[in-house]
């Protein structure tokens, strides 16, 4: 079981010209096993909220729990996948996804003070990299290296999974691929799961609902239900529903936009 929260959480940086408010007044739920999409435009505060909730901030005011326990710092309850895949480059496919299970904090995956092979052999197979474990990330493709990422988080079973456009780099067909293969994954193996992205229709996608944000400061628009009936498949973007959701999701962030001209560039139509 894993559920978060961020109650009335106001995040300040300092800076050379004075105090920068990036959040202000936001509060969200997260229930166990539920997705959450966070879009908004550019510089509005999204990677900040996913940092608050993963421990590498903390907030100027408010608080932020998991369990109803307020989060303190990095911990293996909550793991991370960022827009460029957090790769040992001197390690191997293999060796990146056993790595976290060396840690004394997963302990639990030691068999009489050894790794658990297996484990690490089952998440090759279902990422599809078996054939390919003893490959530097170099010599992988940008959605194989996704795929590597994504499994040494999942290798260390945290309770919630946080996502910083964790595709964003790539072209929009391994994308759309790896939106499938994200979707596979925690079919089998649910997560809460909070997922920052730019991409509106990879939001409503794969997500139970989507947070809109505005700024500046950063704050809470808007929350959208995605009563889209799962398992979803590429087709679904087709249907009546998913075009609604996504015009509504576009038409507010564009109203935002247009009330902030100041605000950096963000194409709402991606």
């Amino acid at each position: 079981m894993a559920e978060f929260a961020i109650r009335d959480v106001d995040k300040v940086f300092d800076s050379r010209t004075g105090p920068v408010v990036a959040l202000q007044g936001i509060s969200l739920d997260v229930s166990d096993n539920e997705f959450v999409a966070i879009v908004g435009a550019s510089g509005c505060g999204k990677s900040t909220l996913l940092n608050l909730v993963a421990g590498f901030e903390a907030p100027t005011r408010g608080e932020v729990l998991i369990n109803g326990r307020r989060i303190a710092g990095p911990g293996p309850d909550r793991g991370v996948v960022f827009q460029q895949s957090a790769l040992f480059p001197w390690l191997s496919a293999r060796e990146n996804i056993r790595f976290g299970l060396t840690l004394s904090a997963n302990s639990r995956y030691l068999k009489e003070g050894r790794i658990d092979e297996s484990r690490v052999d089952r998440l090759l197979e279902r990422v599809g990299l078996t054939p390919f474990q003893h490959r530097y990330p170099a010599q992988l493709s940008g959605g194989m290296r996704q795929r590597a990422a994504i499994a040494s988080v999942l290798a260390i079973d945290p309770e919630v999974l946080l996502m910083d456009e964790p595709f964003g780099a790539l072209d929009s067909l391994t994308r759309s691929v790896m939106q499938d293969f994200l979707l596979e994954i925690l079919q089998e193996n649910r997560k809460t799961v909070l997922l920052i992205t730019h991409d509106i229709t990879e939001a409503i996608y794969v997500a139970d609902r989507v947070a809109i944000m505005a700024g500046h400061p950063g704050r809470l628009r808007e929350l959208v239900p995605v009563d889209l009936p799962r398992p979803r498949l590429l087709a679904t973007q087709s249907t009546r529903r998913f075009v609604e959701l996504r015009e509504h999701v576009i038409s507010v962030v564009r109203e935002e936009m247009a009330a902030r001209p100041e605000e950096q560039a963000f194409d709402p139509a991606t």
